[in-house]
């Protein structure tokens, strides 16, 4: 009998790159940069690339639920936050009506990718409203259009090799602009103005 997967990990191989991109866009950049080290990605793979879900995914896919879990939740910290704002007094165990109003409210904001992986997050956290996130999970409208889940792992593999070759190439330009900055000042003469000795 095959292990449990995490509702993370389900929900994630929904996940568009415009949810990626949103998710990553609200987060304060040294949060966003800790999340990219992570995941060992370059920062601006999480809010341009055309192919981040499959960059996160193929990143993620090897690993432990505890540990795709752990590193969703860096990433939608600050969409939570969003949820939790709308929430206001309710937010330490929200009812279901609740929480519904509360995703309506932050609509606009997350969407329905990031909204679904809050809720997915809080449930494997097994948070005190994760029947609630379920339900809502389950039923809202809005989150039942999602797409259907990806699970193309070999483009996913494809799209990260393709983005770490553009990386090696981006490190090396870096390195041959500074090695020919090193040469350019080993190259201007290092004497200073004249001096005269002062007469005696």
């Amino acid at each position: 009998m095959a292990e449990p997967t995490s509702r993370t990990r389900t929900e994630l191989a929904r996940t568009t790159a415009e949810d990626v991109h949103r998710a990553a866009g609200l987060l304060p950049e040294f949060e966003r940069r800790s999340v990219a080290r992570r995941l060992g990605l370059p920062p601006t793979a999480l809010t341009t690339d055309p192919h981040a879900q499959r960059l996160v995914r193929a990143r993620v896919v090897d690993r432990s639920d505890e540990h795709l879990v752990d590193v969703l939740d860096h990433l939608t910290a600050a969409a939570l936050e969003e949820i939790v704002r709308a929430l206001g007094e309710a937010a330490a165990n929200p009812d279901v009506e609740q929480l519904t109003a509360a995703v309506d409210a932050s609509w606009d904001t997350l969407g329905p990718g990031v909204t679904a992986l809050v809720l997915a997050v809080a449930i494997d956290r097994e948070v005190p409203a994760m029947d609630a996130c379920a339900t809502v999970l389950a039923t809202h409208p809005g989150l039942g259009a999602r797409p259907e889940p990806e699970v193309d792992t070999a483009a996913d593999d494809a799209v990260v090799a393709e983005a770490e070759s553009a990386d090696d190439a981006k490190r090396e330009a870096r390195r041959a602009r500074k090695e020919a900055e090193r040469a350019a000042r080993a190259a201007k003469p290092t004497t200073g103005p004249a001096r005269y000795k002062r007469k005696r």
